[in-house]
């Protein structure tokens, strides 16, 4: 925070706009949970010292009577400071819980984009193969460069969807051989 302060009053005095505030890391359900844990500690000290205050005296009821009442409000706050202590510890986990699932949920992306790219370059490196393979039979057959490059876009498509409907054909056909289908 100190330095923070130094840097910004550098920053003002310098004429360059201060740095912005941090995001805070804390999660608002534990800083909740824990404002509800130190209220309960303080009811807790508030009862025991208000249990001390009362002397034990056996044979006054009214004093006796006290003393239970301190020795129930205490015995509550005890267990009021265990359900927030519980919550508090709940409110962790669910923090940590969040954390985790975006950083798997960052990682599962950055692996996915990773596929893709790896996916991109194998189908840019295939077409490349069959562009060239293409390119030397057509002009080969008399054709020329430059209308090669006009007609490739189609051409291309073409070949794609006579692999595709031979790639089906074939597996309709071991389907068909197998015996266990027909089409």
């Amino acid at each position: 925070m100190a330095n923070e302060l130094l840097y910004n009053l550098g920053a003002a005095l310098a004429g360059t706009p201060p740095a912005p505030a941090a995001e805070p890391t804390v999660d608002d359900r534990v800083v909740a949970a824990q404002t509800k844990l130190e209220q309960a500690q303080t009811k807790l000290a508030e009862a025991i010292a208000f249990k001390q205050r009362i002397p034990y005296s056996a044979g006054n009821p009214r004093l006796l009577a006290q003393r239970h009442q301190a020795v129930e409000a205490e015995t509550q706050a005890r267990e009021h400071l265990r359900a927030m202590e519980q919550q508090l510890r709940n409110a962790h986990n669910a923090a940590a819980a969040d954390r985790n699932a975006a950083r798997a949920q960052s990682q599962s992306r950055a692996l996915q984009e990773k596929r893709d790219a790896a996916e991109a370059q194998r189908r840019a490196a295939l077409e490349q193969e069959a562009r060239k393979e293409h390119e030397q039979a057509y002009i080969a057959a008399g054709g020329e460069p430059g209308d090669f490059s006009e007609k490739w876009p189609s051409m291309y498509q073409q070949l794609l969807k006579r692999r595709a409907f031979e790639a089906v054909a074939g597996r309709k056909e071991a389907l068909r051989a197998s015996g266990r289908y027909s089409f």
